[in-house]
């Protein structure tokens, strides 16, 4: 069983209104169905690989969420980051950094990372008083879940 979702879901707890998935890689589609799960209304992709985001945005879109692809380089990402109620980055570390003041502002935020910790990113929003979710606390909903 794949327990991705369940460790997405569980590290965030609760989510409502629109989020951020950064990233399309591996995570992602688990971060789009996990944000599904908890709530979210709306779900933007931020990525640079348009045909892989666009697989999120269909996911999204089959189970019900209003699902947009934003390029990571796009000036609307920085409208998008001011009106999310939470981000799921599933992006490495370095690259996350050269959107951290953009992301800086999300109150709620799961950096898939966690090694090392503090990411740039987790240190923006930290900073900047929102909640921070390391990738540890996924791993450990993950484990509960194979043990269930």
């Amino acid at each position: 069983d794949n327990t991705d979702i369940d460790g997405v879901a569980g590290a965030l707890g609760q989510a409502s209104g629109p989020a951020i998935v950064c990233g399309s890689g591996g995570t992602a589609p688990a971060a789009v169905v996990g944000l599904a799960e908890l709530g979210v209304t709306e779900i933007t992709i931020a990525a640079r690989n348009a045909d892989k985001a666009a697989r999120l945005v269909d996911l999204g879109a089959r189970l019900g969420v209003a699902s947009r692809f934003c390029g990571l380089d796009d000036p609307e990402l920085g409208e998008r980051a001011a009106s999310a109620a939470a981000l799921v980055s599933t992006i490495p570390a370095e690259v996350a950094s050269r959107y951290a003041a953009i992301f800086a502002t999300v109150p709620v935020v799961l950096d898939a990372i966690y090694n090392p910790w503090p990411t740039p990113l987790a240190a923006a929003v930290a900073a900047a008083g929102g909640r921070v979710i390391s990738g540890l606390h996924m791993l450990l909903h993950q484990a509960f879940a194979q043990v269930e």
